[in-house]
């Protein structure tokens, strides 16, 4: 049998294992989707209140199915990881990680990488196409191939993006990108995913996203990667995607449309872990860098401040390196406080409506995402209950939330979305069988 016989014959057997909703949405949208099969009792909508403002979820709607990715040159992602957007001339650009196949795929065939996106201007959630040239990869494009022991780059294997946004300095714009990247060590593992040390790093774009640049690696976790692999040979630290968003010198969150790059950090969120911390467990942690020194590392071809540029919450100040020069991240970086436990996955966006950050993350062990919201970015109530929780079970698992705003630009109404890759709970996270999925978000006070 052919590979190309072989996957219509899975995506039969796909479409006729799941039974079905949203023919109407899909079949307007994406006729290729048009037998999908998921009814919107499985995922309806849903709210949560503070005491500010109330916050809800719409029902799903389908934004891709296998077929579809595997006709735009795809045989995982999109989007393996946490998903970026950026507002441009025609419309807006997604950034996501995928890894492109050897058939349908003509740009960049058998690679892993950063792809672009490209939404319908007047719908978000309908993918018009998408590049299938990598913008951005690992320097091994199909992944860690033979044994491996603790030295090479820290993007050998793996580089996942990511998370967006235009900055301006007064004169000119260009697009920020944070990767999450891999050294994965030991035997790749059949229908597993291989072991890995997680790091990561910033890229730029100088010209709408049409390419990128590396600027290196900016936050390491505070293990070496050499004692890491010594004290965990069988477990991965995952370090996330990065997320990022822009606050003030006292933690609040900033609206990226009138930041003072002198006044501004960058906050990125990430999983860090040591002994001491959440129990010894990954969790949640922040590190910042000015934004007025991001933008000067940009135009400095000398990239030996990179490493320098970020730097960790410890003990309520940003005070800790969070990343080191060390070729093979075999030097420690900074101490860190958590700011909240058993948040995996982050994403995180500024709303407009309330002035507040919100952060989306996958509730470990649980298949369910979950919603917080703070005016302080190193302050996320631990104690509370989420504000809300998407959570499709028993039928389905979700995972991946992106986070993504549209709107909000020339006076036009502002708009939150959540992008997220849903499952069939038995399908053990297998790429042919998830779906592209999002909602929209409402807030009001």
């Amino acid at each position: 049998m052919t590979q190309q016989m072989w996957l219509r014959t899975a995506f039969a057997l796909l479409l006729a294992f799941m039974v079905g909703w949203s023919a109407g949405i899909c079949a307007a949208q994406q006729p290729a989707c048009s037998s999908s099969a998921i009814q919107e009792s499985d995922c309806p909508d849903s709210t949560g209140n503070s005491a500010e403002f109330h916050f809800s979820l719409s029902a799903c709607r389908v934004v891709s199915c296998y077929q579809e990715r595997y006709n735009f040159g795809f045989q995982f992602g999109y989007v393996d990881g946490v998903m970026g957007a950026v507002k441009e001339p025609n419309g807006y650009l997604y950034f996501g990680s995928a890894k492109s196949n050897s058939t349908t795929c003509k740009g960049t065939p058998n690679t892993q990488g950063v792809y672009r996106l490209v939404p319908d201007a007047n719908e978000p959630t309908h993918i018009n196409s998408a590049d299938c040239s990598a913008l951005l990869f690992p320097l091994n494009k199909q992944g860690n191939l033979t044994p491996r022991g603790v030295t090479g780059p820290y993007d050998s294997d793996y580089l996942g993006g990511g998370p967006a946004m235009e900055i301006t300095d007064g004169q000119n714009k260009f697009i920020l990108l944070t990767y999450h990247a891999e050294f994965q060590y030991g035997r790749p593992r059949s229908n597993l995913a291989n072991l890995f040390f997680g790091t990561l790093g910033l890229a730029v774009s100088t010209d709408e996203g049409k390419t990128f640049r590396k600027l290196g690696q900016i936050i390491q976790p505070h293990s070496s990667r050499k004692l890491w692999i010594k004290h965990f040979p069988t477990k991965s630290l995952s370090v996330g995607n990065g997320p990022f968003i822009l606050g003030d010198e006292k933690y609040n969150p900033v609206s990226p449309h009138d930041a003072d790059p002198e006044k501004t950090y960058l906050y990125v969120f990430y999983i860090d872990q040591a002994p001491g911390v959440c129990g010894g467990n990954q969790c949640l942690a922040v590190a910042r860098a000015r934004l007025s020194d991001v933008i000067k590392a940009v135009y400095d071809t000398n990239t030996a401040a990179v490493p320098y540029l970020f730097r960790k919450y410890y003990n309520g100040n940003f005070d800790e390196p969070a990343a080191t020069t060390d070729v093979n991240n075999n030097i420690p970086s900074g101490l860190y406080s958590e700011v909240l436990t058993g948040a995996f996955s982050p994403s995180i966006v500024y709303d407009p409506t309330s002035r507040r950050a919100i952060l989306a993350y996958q509730v470990p062990n649980e298949h369910t995402i979950a919603f917080r919201t703070s005016s302080n970015l190193v302050e996320w109530n631990p104690s509370l209950l989420p504000l809300a929780t998407l959570d499709e079970r028993p039928k389905y698992w979700v995972r991946y939330p992106s986070l993504i705003q549209t709107g909000g630009e020339h006076g036009t109404a502002p708009q939150l979305w959540i992008f997220y890759t849903h499952d069939p709970n038995d399908s053990k996270g297998a790429w042919t069988k998830a779906t592209f999925m999002a909602r929209s978000i409402k807030v009001t006070q």
